[in-house]
């Protein structure tokens, strides 16, 4: 007897309700393997809340970024993306993920287009973020008065 036909034969064997499960089954792991958790919906840009994660890491962003030619004083404000929920449970309806979507950086030497060039590229290169989502800025140079 051929693989095929034994294939067939031990097929046959398997009940229909047998076989609606294996294809729920089947059809469930596809979702949840596309959808990436159960009950994620739209990614909105959003900023993070005030997390150690999220701080630690605009200040270490900013600590390198000072330290290129002619940045001077820098400050960085990282926008973290958030993905909504569309679950009937109230604790899972936004959960971060820790993706950035959006960075503002603030730096004495940013009048410098060079500066402000590279300070940018830099950040677009590090977060992998594209042009659009970064903006840097000079700072007020009145001695930090706000």
């Amino acid at each position: 007897m051929s693989p095929l036909s034994e294939w067939r034969e031990k097929m046959g064997r398997v009940k229909v309700t047998q076989w609606a499960a294996l294809l729920l089954a089947l059809g469930l792991a596809g979702s949840l393997l596309f959808s990436g958790s159960w009950g994620a919906g739209v990614l909105t840009e959003q900023p993070q809340d005030s997390g150690a994660q999220g701080d630690a890491l605009e200040t270490r962003l900013a600590a390198v970024l000072s330290r290129m030619e002619g940045a001077g004083q820098v400050e960085v404000v990282i926008h973290y993306a958030q993905t909504v929920s569309t679950s009937a449970w109230p604790q899972e309806s936004a959960q971060e993920t820790g993706e950035p979507v959006g960075v503002v950086v603030v730096a004495e030497g940013a009048d410098n287009l060079r500066v402000r060039l590279e300070l940018a590229q830099a950040v677009q290169t590090l977060l992998r973020l594209e042009a659009e989502s970064v903006e840097v800025f000079a700072m007020d140079s009145r001695d930090g008065a706000r």
